[in-house]
């Protein structure tokens, strides 16, 4: 059975942690971090608190920091992802009849999703293309993107229905 995050030991445990990180902020080493909550905590305080425990308590809490950060950024991936997929509805259909500035737009917004969920990293791209493959240029020349989308959708470059 599951530990209790609102239970006696796990609020003595935040208590002790919070402290601990106080003291090792201000500079202290971790001998006198553990001296310093021991003396903070009294009883409170498990028996042979020491640099090892304070060490256990500081790796732990920046594990749950850490946890909480990629929470809030998976959120906003969330968030941004959904105003992307309004933005593409918005744009799809005038894209598919063959409009090249919303084809430019979608080809955009799609690159932009692609980039938010890291998919446009220069190792991805260079496991997907040729060795000569230089991504820079690639992101830089938005012609070959529509050209690219253009032929997804059997245009001739330089066409518009």
């Amino acid at each position: 059975m599951p530990r209790s995050k609102t239970g006696d030991v796990a609020i003595k445990a935040a208590r002790r942690r919070a402290l601990a990180i106080k003291y090792r902020l201000s500079g202290k080493t971790l001998e006198e971090t553990a001296a310093l909550v021991r003396s903070d905590l009294g009883d409170e305080c498990p028996d042979g608190y020491n640099r090892a425990w304070v060490h256990r308590d500081l790796s732990r809490e920046l594990e749950r920091l850490a946890s909480e950060r990629i929470d809030d950024l998976t959120q906003l991936r969330e968030v941004q992802n959904a105003r992307l997929d309004a933005l593409l509805a918005a744009c799809w259909s005038t894209a598919m009849a063959g409009n090249l500035a919303a084809i430019r737009t979608a080809a955009d917004l799609v690159e932009r999703q692609a980039r938010l969920y890291g998919l446009m990293t220069a190792k991805l791209a260079l496991k997907l293309e040729p060795p000569d493959f230089d991504e820079q240029k690639w992101i830089d020349n938005r012609e070959h993107r529509l050209a690219a989308a253009m032929q997804l959708l059997n245009l001739a470059p330089g066409t518009e229905p």
